[in-house]
């Protein structure tokens, strides 16, 4: 079955950047993934290409920041859900362009939409987030038991 995705946030700017932009190697377009935080807010991850001795390109995944309160109400119950995310990068203002101003990342994100707007903290399967993790996959789910 093809999914149809709409655009759940066309520009959410992100908090608390963890990564030098500059030194990142991001491009505009570049994927991203959503994760649960252990304080349960929700990062953006991306790979980032480091050049190692300014020749060699090392890839490794690298927490961007953290989404604003009002871009967790919206995409928590998706992610909470499992359903399928697609996250890119679409604006990108690094340290030696931002002047006196802070840098800047922004992320768009996609998904179903009619799948996400059923899903709500009374219906769905919670709004709780997953128990705090660093990296990595979420927990299993436990099995229901027999009867």
């Amino acid at each position: 079955m093809q999914e149809i995705f709409q655009p759940l946030l066309r520009k959410a700017r992100l908090d608390g950047l963890a990564v030098h932009i500059q030194r990142s190697g991001l491009c505009l377009g570049d994927p991203a993934q959503l994760g649960w935080l252990a304080d349960g807010g929700i990062g953006v991850f991306a790979l980032s290409r480091a050049r190692r001795f300014g020749i060699f390109i090392r890839r490794r995944p690298v927490l961007l920041g953290r989404l604003d309160a009002a871009a967790l109400a919206i995409v928590a119950p998706a992610l909470a859900a499992e359903e399928p995310l697609r996250v890119r990068v679409v604006g990108l203002n690094p340290e030696h362009l931002a002047g006196e101003a802070p840098p800047e990342i922004h992320v768009s994100v996609w998904g179903d939409a009619r799948r996400v707007q059923r899903i709500t903290p009374s219906n769905g399967p919670g709004f709780e987030p997953p128990p705090a993790f660093s990296t990595g996959p979420l927990p299993p789910k436990p099995m229901p038991a027999k009867r």
